[in-house]
């Protein structure tokens, strides 16, 4: 079972936005990246472009902005109860996913 806890879509942050969560959170995050981004998740610096998305796992911390400029992506928190899909969302974490067509999700 997923429980979405809030989200956003086409959220647009200005060029000065800098999210770092140093904990972490308490239930995964997805974000779908719409314009280049820089993580900093837990000691990996990793660079992202549009049509890319990121999973971030429960307690894992993070950073990122976009040192280009602005910064514009989708977004959702939510937890997992399923132990079964747990462990399948966490084989692909913290890693990047690519996205053919960001508009459909």
């Amino acid at each position: 079972m997923v429980q979405i806890i809030r989200g956003g879509c086409n959220a647009h942050h200005s060029g000065s936005f800098f999210m770092s969560r140093p904990k972490g959170l308490d239930f995964y995050v997805i974000l779908m990246i719409h314009t280049a981004v820089e993580f900093q998740m837990e000691e990996r610096v990793i660079l992202a472009e549009p049509g890319q998305a990121v999973i971030v796992s429960p307690g894992t911390p993070y950073q990122y902005h976009n040192p280009k400029g602005d910064y514009i992506d989708d977004w959702l928190h939510f937890q997992v109860t399923d132990s079964v899909f747990a462990n399948k969302i966490e084989r692909i974490a913290n890693e990047l996913i690519p996205i053919e067509n960001t508009e459909f999700y």
